[in-house]
């Protein structure tokens, strides 16, 4: 069975990529070709398609949306129809459920090195992933990560590289796992102010299992892990600055499933604070977010 699944998606792969998306805002639960049940129905429903049909355990599918030619069963064909249907074949066959026009509009992410030179560009549809350019280089320091967001993409996205001359950034570790699987994300900050407190929210993707924290690490972090659903909220107070070269917390998921190929990890600072004279003032931090490669 997944040796005839791997030979119908290596033929189809070029609708892969020029598939659109299609709103079902006007539509109740259960429309076909929903498959995941997030009112959309795009890639992300005709991969999750054919991994059932391939026999994939785990899956969280709307039953209800699986028969997508109307036939009664549900097999590889309603993944082909549905992949054709996104690419904009014509003429196919009448019993196709009313999804709406195909919105068929793409998003550019554009990465760019700490110079503003741009190292690579990518058009993705809406809720696709971008992928990063091989980690550029700055003599004497170190590539840290992405700051920006180049998954799940929805607008036009500029994404950043920092290094570590850039002192005042958090940064969010990226892992990598199978579904079912256990990983481990280390946050940390590093500034050359005298930061004396912050207030940040650390939201992670919904097919991320929070299994366990470690916050007791170098700073004293006040941790609200129920602040959000698939989040918590981070904060730190102190008198003087302890905040340059630390760890905030670590962080334990468990892959839920295999839906996606990236798994976002990010940071949002509501405030923070440096010792200016004998008073606390506003200041501002970069942010490399964290992603989860799903094997």
């Amino acid at each position: 069975m997944k040796h005839h699944f791997t030979r119908i998606f290596s033929a189809i792969a070029a609708i892969i990529m020029i598939a659109g998306s299609m709103s079902l805002a006007a539509f109740a639960d259960g429309v076909p070709g929903d498959v995941n049940g997030d009112l959309k129905v795009n890639n992300k429903d005709a991969i999750l398609l054919f991994r059932y049909c391939a026999g994939w355990q785990g899956l969280s599918v709307d039953a209800n949306a699986l028969d997508t030619t109307g036939d009664g069963e549900v097999n590889n064909k309603d993944a082909i129809y549905l992949f054709r249907y996104l690419a904009g074949w014509q003429n196919l066959d009448p019993q196709t459920p009313h999804w709406g026009p195909i919105d068929a509009s793409d998003y550019t992410v554009t990465f760019k090195d700490w110079d503003g030179s741009v190292l690579k560009t990518q058009s993705v549809s809406s809720g696709a992933n971008a992928v990063p350019p091989v980690a550029p280089t700055k003599s004497g320091v170190s590539f840290l990560g992405w700051s920006g967001n180049y998954t799940d993409v929805s607008n036009d996205e500029i994404v950043t590289a920092v290094y570590s001359d850039e002192k005042n950034v958090f940064v969010i570790g990226s892992a990598a796992g199978g579904a079912g699987d256990t990983v481990t994300v280390l946050v940390s900050i590093d500034g050359s102010v005298k930061t004396c407190g912050f207030d940040v929210n650390v939201m992670y993707d919904p097919n991320l299992q929070l299994v366990s924290y470690d916050a007791d690490l170098d700073l004293d972090v006040v941790v609200n892990s129920a602040a959000f659903e698939n989040g918590m909220k981070l904060n730190f107070s102190a008198a003087t600055d302890k905040t340059r070269q630390r760890d905030i917390i670590e962080l334990t998921f468990r892959i839920k499933n295999a839906a996606k190929s990236m798994l976002p990890i990010s940071l949002t600072v509501n405030s923070i604070k440096e010792i200016s004279g004998n008073n606390p003032a506003n200041t501002t931090y970069s942010v490399v977010n964290g992603v989860i490669a799903v094997n």
